[in-house]
């Protein structure tokens, strides 16, 4: 699992702010195997834990349907796939270099 968090989120505290809280919700969350790629959206801070839980949630039940969207550049609200956006695993099975 990577994160993609630029610093239009903002500065470093905040950027690892949003990361710490991404990784704690993906630790309880169970995906499927796979190398993942999560970009946060700036509209990432302004969202309670709970309303993140859910949009991971719906984020997780697109990429196991195999249909996961991504959102409109540059809109900072909308669903789990608009403020995270997944890059599906070429192959599970295969090890980092």
């Amino acid at each position: 699992m990577a994160f993609a968090i630029g610093r239009a989120i903002g500065p470093a505290v905040v950027r690892n702010q949003a990361r710490r809280r991404l990784r704690c919700l993906l630790v309880e969350a169970s995906w499927p195997p796979g190398w993942y790629l999560i970009g946060a959206r700036p509209a990432i801070t302004e969202r309670s834990f709970d309303a993140l839980r859910r949009e991971l949630a719906q984020l997780q039940s697109a990429v196991e349907r195999g249909t996961p969207r991504s959102g409109s550049a540059g809109s900072g609200e909308g669903t789990a796939a608009a403020l995270l956006q997944p890059a599906l695993p070429a192959d599970p099975t295969a090890r980092p270099v």
